[in-house]
């Protein structure tokens, strides 16, 4: 079982292909919560695919692994999706340049999905910052920009 959230559909796909190759299910977070389903048991494999907010899990996430109980499972991952940084934004709209981010990406995800189906064991992040680092300018980020005032629901 592949478990993921995903806000634009980056960790969907990733869950997608991941499952695909692996012969499992996923299935959405936000369905899990819907559905009060916060235990698995006797899964060959079970992950979890969800995107990085502001250097943190999204609360939602958060609050769901608060509850999640995992009994007897074969192999177990957690992968987490990230961009680079939020300044980086308007170089996005280079098409060349963002070909090669999705090339680049799925050669990465077919390596993460090797990992996976060898059941290789380890934490592979390339990019870690101190938790001194991240801790007041996420909560500030995450308390200040994650803000929908500006939503028209028409």
């Amino acid at each position: 079982m592949i478990l993921y959230f995903s806000a634009t559909g980056n960790g969907k796909y990733i869950a997608e292909q991941i499952a695909e190759k692996t012969d499992e299910k996923c299935m959405s977070i936000v369905d899990c919560i819907c559905e009060d389903k916060y235990c698995f048991s006797n899964e060959k494999i079970f992950g979890m695919v969800v995107p990085t907010y502001f250097w943190r899990l999204p609360r939602i996430v958060a609050e769901y692994l608060g509850k999640l109980r995992i009994e007897n499972c074969g192999y177990t991952f957690f992968l987490t999706s990230y961009g680079a940084t939020t300044g980086e934004a308007g170089s996005m709209a280079n098409k060349n340049r963002v070909d090669k981010w999705l090339s680049d990406g799925k050669k990465q995800l077919k390596l993460v999905i090797g990992n996976i189906m060898s059941k290789r064991k380890g934490n592979f992040t390339d990019r870690k910052l101190p938790k001194w680092v991240t801790s007041i300018p996420a909560a500030y980020m995450y308390a200040t920009e994650r803000k929908t005032k500006n939503l028209l629901f028409l």
